[in-house]
Parts: structure tokens; sequence; C-alpha cells
């Protein structure tokens, strides 16, 4: 399950992965999803967060006044119908949670489709954010009220001055 708070970014763990070979058993324990960069990586600069129904993308670091891409690829086996993909961003000051810092337009999905889609997202500056929320969401097609959603979820992380 996952847990949202305006402290804490929502993390779920990876599966137990065991490897064989000729020099023994290694187990290799799952740790949180990955952040590109941590040890052992080649230097990437994003950040892979695994939601209920999509996995998304975005950079690591993340600074006011500059448009931050948001790819986000939808689970296999999804949608029975077409739908619609759209993301909101929310700010937080301290605990406070600020909606409507900018809303993206509707994507067409068709059944089936995993293709990753991307959405440039526009952090404000000014508005004393120390955090934002990605709010990621589809909607049936045709619909545009929130409250009828097929799936939601919201990923959040800190947020720099530049």
């Amino acid at each position: 399950m996952i847990r949202f708070s305006p402290t804490h970014s929502p993390v779920q763990h990876s599966p137990r992965l065991i490897v064989t070979s000729l020099l023994g058993l290694m187990l290799l324990v799952g740790s949180p999803l990955a952040l590109a960069g941590d040890a052992g990586d080649s230097g990437a600069d994003s950040i892979e967060r695994e939601l209920p129904f999509a996995v998304v993308s975005f950079p690591d670091q993340i600074f006011t006044g500059t448009t931050v891409p948001l790819v986000i690829t939808l689970n296999e086996d999804l949608l029975d119908d077409s739908a619609q993909l759209a993301v909101d961003l929310h700010g937080f000051r301290g605990t406070e949670r600020v909606a409507g810092l900018w809303h993206s337009r509707k994507i067409p999905i068709a059944a089936g489709v995993t293709d990753p889609q991307t959405f440039e997202v526009p952090i404000p500056e000014g508005k004393d954010i120390q955090r934002v929320s990605f709010v990621i969401f589809l909607l049936p097609e045709g619909v545009s009220d929130f409250k009828q959603k097929i799936h939601a979820a919201e990923t959040t992380t800190d947020v720099f001055d530049q």
C-alpha cells in the first residue's frame, strides 16, 4: 500500500531477488524504488516511482522556475476502454497543501497502450513551495470531472530554489 504525506514520498518496496551463482547463493534484498545516481548507478539523474497503475519518472532534483519532464508509463492490461491521462501539480508549504498550481491537458489513451507519456510540468517560482506533488489520474473518455476518475495516485518530491 502507498501512503501519502506532505513530508514523506510514497515508497513501495521491490520484491526480493535471489541470484544463484557457482560461487554460492547471494541474496539481494529489495530496497526502496531506485533513485538513479545511488551507489552502483552510472550517474543517471532521475527518480523512478511505482504507483498502483503506472511507473513515473522525473529528475532527481527539481528547481523552481523550471519545467520538469514527467514520464508516465501505464501498467499493461490496465484499461479495457479508452481513457484520458492527466496530471495536476500541488505544492506544500510546510504541511499546508497548495492545490491547483498547474493542470495538464488530458491525453487520450487507447485501451492496452503502455507507451510512455511525457508531461512538461512547470514548477512555479515565488510560491514558497518546499515540495511538489504530481497528482496523476485517468478519467473515462469524454469526462472532465476528477470525481469520476478511474485511477488516481500522487507522488511527492522536494523542490529547490535556483
